[in-house]
């Protein structure tokens, strides 16, 4: 009996190492990101530009009884200003699961995770991907968006209110004329 319970207990923690943790650092291996984006950026410009132009001729003649002059003057300038500002701020929060898909030479793992969500007819899809150094995984198997090297994060959305929310052909045309 003594045997058969220590043979079960093998059986099922041959794999168990009581002193590793459980980070991922191999192929097939999952990581959780906490993803957390949040991007600001702003750009002003300031344009200004002016000229002058100042013309001026005279023109005299004396032949002989006849004295003819002319004289020209032209003033002119313009001058032009211009400015603008243009901001664009999103946030992106949310936790994925990832895979890892691949380990570089340099014994990084390369990891992507899918996700989609389908809510009444409203799909929405996020791909990740990216290269994460084991260093950077901490011990209960998470890893910040912040720490993925090449990350590559897609958030698409289908459904009534995309639709809703595109441009008509109408639209696009009354805005480029106006």
């Amino acid at each position: 009996m003594k045997y058969l319970f220590l043979l079960i207990l093998s059986t099922y923690t041959q794999d168990l190492n009581l002193f590793s943790d459980l980070k991922a650092k191999k192929v097939g291996d999952t990581v959780n990101v906490i993803i957390v984006e949040n991007i600001k950026a702003s750009h002003q410009s300031q344009a200004a530009s002016s000229s002058m132009s100042d013309i001026k001729g005279s023109v005299s003649a004396n032949i002989i009884s006849f004295n003819p002059s002319y004289s020209l003057e032209q003033k002119g300038s313009v001058s032009s200003k211009g400015g603008g500002t243009i901001e664009s701020a999103s946030v992106f929060v949310g936790k994925l699961t990832a895979i890892v898909e691949e380990l570089t030479k340099e014994g990084n793992l390369k990891i992507s995770a899918k996700q989609l969500i389908n809510i009444d007819g409203e799909e929405k899809m996020i791909n990740l991907t990216g290269i994460v150094s084991p260093k950077d995984i901490s011990s209960n198997n998470t890893v910040f968006s912040s720490n993925i090297y090449d990350l590559k994060i897609n958030y698409e959305s289908k459904g009534v209110i995309k639709k809703r929310q595109k441009r008509s052909i109408l639209n696009l045309l009354l805005g480029w004329l106006f």
